[in-house]
């Protein structure tokens, strides 16, 4: 029950995003991934429901060339390369052929069990989830880093916007996005996830 409360929750607020993302947060701004500032309200509803430390809300302004956003899971492997676990990606219905630029939104959840929720918002709506790799593994520590300022998008090139760190040693790294480019960092820690956005100019093969 409270994860489908939690899911009408994102789903009301990337509705109101959607609506007023261009207005507010975007305006006089091109080709930008930037973290929501959400209102006191918005705040308090999220921390109602467990969400605030586990969630990221992103706005977007597309470069003009831009047909859809694929936002893509990956888990780190012994040889320190990423091994994707789950991906979503959605398509403007117009093919942008107007030339213009489109303004969206994207959400993610993390749940106490690993899983993970994702809405994206982009001249239309898309959701999906991936699961626990390892359903029933536990871990006394954990961390995560996200997106915390703006970034120019640059077409087919993927964003890190999320890392999360799970270990049972007695140290935890400290994390940003950017450590997704130098995976090396989490060569003590026992698993290491990732999420990236990519704003693409092509239909995927």
């Amino acid at each position: 029950m409270k994860k489908i409360l939690a899911g009408i929750v994102v789903f009301g607020l990337l509705a109101g995003f959607s609506a007023c993302a261009g207005k507010d947060s975007l305006m006089n701004k091109k080709e930008i991934i930037t973290p929501y500032v959400l209102s006191e309200k918005e705040q308090h509803l999220l921390e109602a429901f467990g969400m605030a430390d586990n969630s990221q809300i992103l706005s977007f302004c597309t470069p003009e060339e831009a047909v859809a956003v694929k936002a893509s899971v990956y888990q780190l492997k012994k040889d320190f390369s990423w091994e994707e676990i789950g991906n979503g990606a959605l398509y403007l219905d117009t093919m942008n052929e107007s030339g213009e630029q489109a303004n969206g939104t994207f959400a993610m959840e993390i749940r106490e069990d690993r899983s993970m929720d994702f809405h994206i918002n982009f001249a239309g709506q898309i959701s999906f989830s991936v699961k626990d790799t390892e359903p029933g593994q536990e871990y006394v520590s954990s961390t995560k880093g996200f997106l915390k300022e703006a970034q120019k998008i640059e077409l087919n090139q993927e964003i890190p916007v999320a890392i999360m760190i799970y270990d049972n040693g007695t140290e935890m790294e400290t994390c940003t996005v950017q450590d997704y480019f130098t995976p090396e960092k989490f060569k003590n820690m026992d698993l290491v996830q990732a999420v990236t956005l990519e704003f693409l100019d092509k239909e995927l093969q």
